[in-house]
């Protein structure tokens, strides 16, 4: 006999019906799909809208590929600097000529930057558009419009934190830029 499919009858062969509605969806989930609706229903404030305002791909990519320079030491490289470091302080007295400098590098952590910046230190600062909660980074651009230092609000806080070697960074900056790089920083920095 062929299969009634109305309200009572037969079910419906597998893959015909759509059961997603009826899907128990985990809380992240269901929180993401909230917050999305919030969003698009709510008024939001500037200080907070400012961070759906991200570095467009292709200056994000020059900037990454510039940043991967100034890399920080990795541990085998601070234990190899810090061996020749005292090696010549023992052989030259306490400061010695031919002691290796440390690396110049990114800064990195919410902290470290902000002092960075305080102090009119920092060149360029980057700071994580999705960092939870919002309200660690939210004081930054304005901040840094204050002391009138750049910075670029950058997708993803996995990416910062890659530069650092960390899982995440919520902020990144430069304090200071080799000689030979000036050029192409400041092309940067104006991008």
């Amino acid at each position: 006999a062929p299969k009634k499919l109305h309200t009572g009858g037969d079910l419906p062969p597998k893959g015909t019906v759509d059961l997603t509605r009826f899907t128990r969806w985990p809380r992240y989930v269901w929180r993401q799909r909230r917050t999305r609706i919030l969003q698009a229903r709510l008024k939001i404030p500037p200080s907070v809208h400012q961070f759906s305002r991200t570095l467009d791909s292709d200056v994000k990519k020059e900037l990454f590929r510039f940043a991967t320079k100034y890399a920080p030491e990795s541990n085998a490289e601070r234990k190899q600097r810090l061996v020749a470091d005292a090696k010549a302080k023992k052989e030259g007295g306490k400061k010695a000529g031919n002691a290796p400098e440390k690396k110049i590098a990114i800064r990195c952590g919410l902290k470290c930057v902000t002092r960075l910046v305080e102090h009119g230190r920092a060149k360029l600062v980057l700071i994580a558009s999705d960092v939870s909660p919002l309200e660690l980074v939210m004081f930054l651009p304005a901040l840094c419009r204050k002391q009138n230092i750049p910075y670029a609000i950058v997708k993803g806080r996995a990416l910062l934190g890659q530069l650092v070697g960390f899982k995440q960074a919520a902020a990144i900056a430069f304090d200071k830029v080799r000689p030979e790089d000036a050029a192409a920083f400041s092309n940067l920095v104006a991008s």
